[in-house]
């Protein structure tokens, strides 16, 4: 029985015997009134929650997931901005969330976490081993390594890296491998004429550049920028490698085609909004473009090569 077939049924008409009868009888008849009240301001409740909740109309916000490159404040100040803005093209909220660790990250993917997501290349294999998410886009910039010096540090050359300390970021995907292949041709092998040392993210790596416990930073292209400004450094490119695809957009499986499609136009309209360019600048690009499975499967066939290149020597 609905909240409101139960509301008619308490105010139905009673009998005469239900309001006379002895004292006792009265006291028991003041108790059912009170209860008889009770019950008609609970159904009211009941049919004024479910009358609010039909006339709304409101989804639950989108889940906006983005892999950690810088820590969890700076990861918000930027992406904060463009979920609101975000939120106003699509017509629904939507909450921008990230984790401290990569790993967690991932593990966050594979549970389904997240309605649509910002992947570095290194993570697109994940898509192909049974992930519930699909790639809808991809920044326009192609992807470089970097490794990257103070402007007032005496490392000059490739050479000098000899016997130095080179921070990186947590996973070694594409960024290794390219800037591994161009060491190479300075007859450089990373990890053994340069120590590499690992941080929990990019712009740590960075840090430890500028306390001295490392000598150069290892980082992808699109992060500089943003390191540059917040760290208030001066950089210097010692290294940079030939370029692979950049960083890629996906969405849950369990999106409706029209909502796909819906969130890929959101992203690929933020270069003609006001205020759009300012955000796309914060995330360093220009823009988004609709994803190219072939330019992501070249992605691992130089992955694949540069690899097989690594482990031969």
């Amino acid at each position: 029985m609905g909240a409101v077939s139960r509301l008619q049924s308490v105010m139905k008409p009673r009998g005469q015997d239900t309001l006379v009868g002895t004292e006792s009888r009265g006291t028991h008849t003041m108790g059912n009134r009170r209860s008889l009240q009770m019950t008609i301001m609970a159904a009211l409740l009941v049919v004024s929650v479910q009358a609010t909740g039909a006339g709304s109309g409101e989804s639950r916000p989108y889940r906006f997931g983005v892999f950690p490159y810088l820590s969890p404040l700076k990861m918000d100040a930027v992406f904060a901005p463009v979920s609101q803005k975000l939120g106003e093209l699509l017509g629904q909220k939507v909450r921008f969330r990230t984790t401290s660790t990569m790993s967690t990250f991932v593990e966050r993917l594979r549970t389904g976490h997240y309605d649509f997501a910002i992947l570095q290349p290194v993570l697109y294999p994940l898509l192909k081993e049974g992930m519930d998410y699909v790639p809808i886009a991809k920044f326009e910039e192609s992807l470089t390594a970097q490794i990257l010096v103070p402007a007032s540090s005496s490392i000059q050359s490739i050479d000098d890296l000899r016997g130095k300390i080179v921070a990186t970021p947590p996973l070694l995907g594409p960024i290794f491998h390219l800037a591994d292949h161009e060491l190479q041709k300075a007859n450089i092998a990373l990890g053994r004429d340069v120590t590499l040392r690992k941080n929990k993210s990019i712009d740590a790596c960075f840090q430890q550049m500028v306390i001295g416990r490392a000598d150069a930073c290892l980082a992808p292209s699109f992060s500089v920028p943003q390191i540059e400004q917040t760290l208030g450094l001066d950089l210097r490119i010692l290294l940079q490698s030939d370029s692979v695809p950049n960083r890629l957009l996906i969405a849950h499986k369990q999106l409706s085609a029209d909502a796909q499609e819906k969130i890929l136009k959101a992203f690929v309209d933020l270069r003609d909004v006001s205020g759009g360019g300012r955000l796309l600048a914060a995330m360093n690009t220009t823009g988004f473009v609709a994803f190219e499975y072939r330019d992501y499967e070249k992605v691992q066939t130089t992955l694949r090569h540069l690899q097989q290149e690594h482990h031969s020597r």
